[in-house]
């Protein structure tokens, strides 16, 4: 199957021991790459290197062999640069773009970057970080989450709050509520 990977799949491979269930994800299906992430592990390289220039130096030796592994997907299109659009301007989910100003250390934000990538390119998103994703997914539908430590699937949306409500107030009245999937 194929994904787009995120920065926190794709800095497992470089580790000794890999989170569970990664290093044969990464072998067993076509992985794909974002710009956005790999300007995020090049600047954990460079932090990196401030304290460590010899570990950085390994990562870059690393991050070298890795990428001929995974295709890039652009950001160039015409849909990505849509779906990205669509993300900034959405409210709900507008603290996942924009940094914390009194951070004592820079954080590159490249969810959106990935979620505008992963709608561009109509492929699942494959990351232990779910919870970002899932709040996106919530305001605008991704084309899946997955978290290959877990080895589970996340659902797309949460059910629509008037359904929690009805059976809420159906439950309030001594009534039992049909059941309803997420």
């Amino acid at each position: 199957m194929k994904f787009i990977i995120t920065t926190c799949l794709f800095s497992q491979s470089q580790k000794p021991r890999s989170a569970p269930n990664v290093a044969e994800f990464l072998e067993d299906n076509e992985i794909f790459l974002t710009p956005s992430t790999l300007v995020d592990i090049e600047l954990g390289i460079a932090q990196c290197a401030v304290t460590d220039p010899g570990r950085a130096a390994k990562l870059r030796e690393w991050l070298k062999s890795e990428r001929v592994k995974y295709a890039v997907v652009t950001d160039q299109s015409e849909r990505f640069q849509k779906a990205l659009a669509k993300l900034v301007a959405c409210k709900p989910i507008q603290g996942l773009w924009t940094c914390e100003p009194a951070a004592k250390q820079f954080t590159f934000r490249q969810t959106l970057w990935v979620a505008a990538a992963a709608l561009a390119n109509e492929l699942p998103i494959a990351t232990k970080s779910v919870r970002m994703y899932s709040e996106i997914d919530r305001h605008v539908p991704l084309p899946g989450i997955y978290n290959p430590v877990d080895m589970v699937w996340h659902p797309p949306s949460a059910p629509p709050r008037n359904r929690i409500r009805r059976r809420r107030r159906a439950a309030d009245n001594g009534f039992a509520a049909p059941a309803t999937t997420a």
